[in-house]
């Protein structure tokens, strides 16, 4: 008999397929070994390899499975990868959010992560006057790479768009052209991103992938989707690292504000020496 412990969250009262994460990508995925227990997974799996389930007990002999239902990819109880559950993948929901409802649209408002005080929150509102503008390479003590600012009050056409999703104030961040935008800093320093509110700007399922970087090593990397109409809170908690990079599919233009984000000297731990 193989046992597996199962460490990601569950869907307490949750249908099959319901969000169950801050990471839009993940659903509700019932067991097959019972009838009202199910994990919250990614549901950005490959359905050709998700091998079936051991027919008379639903085991799966593979370390580190779980015999779910997934009736979008078959009709049999199949094999399920516990990874893709994992808490880095499918952050459990534990914000709270309130709408606002103008004469034009609805603007969703989300609270801030904890460990985000005014004194971390960068909401892009004091870099220009001007409707339009790039964020100077050294803007609140970072190195900054096409990154652009835009005042949607100035472009009422846009209001269709994706890009007043995101906005929780006066001016939004975004990658104009759909470029690759990166945020640095210089040794001594490293910087932890927590987290920021983001949506797409045009195109919905826009994938929007995090590379974070300590000097010249991959440290941290996560891909989420993003919509024109439902703002995301996107948390990544990536801490000590020295750059990120935002890059989006196609390429298209996606939208940021309320950016989460704190800057440290670089500390080190020195190992005792030991002398013989």
């Amino acid at each position: 008999c193989l046992v597996v412990q199962v460490s990601s969250q569950t869907c307490g009262g949750m249908s099959q397929y319901d969000q169950c994460s801050t990471n839009s990508a993940c659903g509700c995925l019932y067991r097959a070994d019972s009838d009202n227990i199910a994990i919250c997974g990614s549901l950005w799996v490959t359905c050709s390899e998700l091998v079936s389930c051991e027919s008379l007990n639903n085991t799966c002999d593979e370390p580190n499975h779980i015999c779910i239902h997934h009736p979008r990819c078959h009709n049999f109880p199949v094999c399920y990868p516990l990874s893709m559950s994992s808490p880095q993948i499918c952050p459990e929901i534990i914000k709270v959010t309130t709408t606002v409802t103008t004469t034009r649209r609805t603007t969703t408002t989300t609270s801030f992560p904890q460990n985000c005080s005014n004194s971390n929150l960068i909401t892009f509102d004091d870099i220009t006057n001007e409707p339009l503008g790039e964020i100077p390479s050294d803007y609140n003590g970072l190195q900054w790479e096409n990154f652009y600012v835009m005042n949607l009050t100035a472009f009422p056409f846009y209001g269709s768009s994706g890009f007043y999703t995101a906005r929780q104030s006066g001016y939004i961040a975004y990658n104009k052209n759909g470029s690759t935008m990166t945020i640095s800093v210089s040794p001594p320093y490293v910087f932890n991103l927590y987290s920021f509110i983001s949506s797409s700007g045009y195109q919905n399922q826009l994938r929007l992938t995090m590379l974070g970087y300590r000097s010249s090593n991959l440290w941290y990397s996560a891909m989420y989707p993003l919509y024109t109409h439902w703002p995301q809170l996107i948390e990544l908690n990536y801490l000590n690292i020295s750059k990120i990079t935002f890059s989006t599919t196609d390429p298209s233009e996606f939208a940021m504000d309320n950016l989460c984000i704190s800057i440290s000297p670089l500390t080190t731990t020195v190992e005792p020496t030991t002398t013989t």
